[in-house]
């Protein structure tokens, strides 16, 4: 059995969330088998990405491009400033796709 099915099974015999329920993964397991499991078993997905995944943004919509690239590309004002016990990171919030996911949600 892969670790995308065994984990996909752990998922599929977790209880319904009374209210919201999250997996909450690493980059080994971002993959649509994953997403779609835990969306049809009530929970959300959160999860890194590699950073060799192709994402879809404005002005790259046929082709795509690198998230390495990508995040490369941009100019330090679109990003936001956060802190984290005292940490500070910049954060880039994107919206859009990937190969196998039409829209999610990412922060870079």
């Amino acid at each position: 059995m892969s670790k995308i099915a065994i984990a996909s099974s752990i998922i599929k015999s977790l209880p319904n969330p009374v209210n919201k329920g999250y997996v909450l993964c690493d980059s080994w397991y971002s993959c649509k088998e994953i997403f779609d499991t835990s969306t049809k078993s009530g929970y959300t997905y959160i999860g890194a990405i590699r950073t060799n995944r192709v994402i879809y943004p404005e002005g790259y919509e046929r082709l795509g491009v690198k998230l390495n690239r990508y995040d490369c590309s941009l100019d330090k004002e679109v990003f936001d400033l956060v802190t984290v016990k005292d940490k500070k990171y910049y954060i880039y919030n994107y919206v859009g796709k990937l190969n196998d996911m039409k829209k999610v949600f990412l922060d870079i």
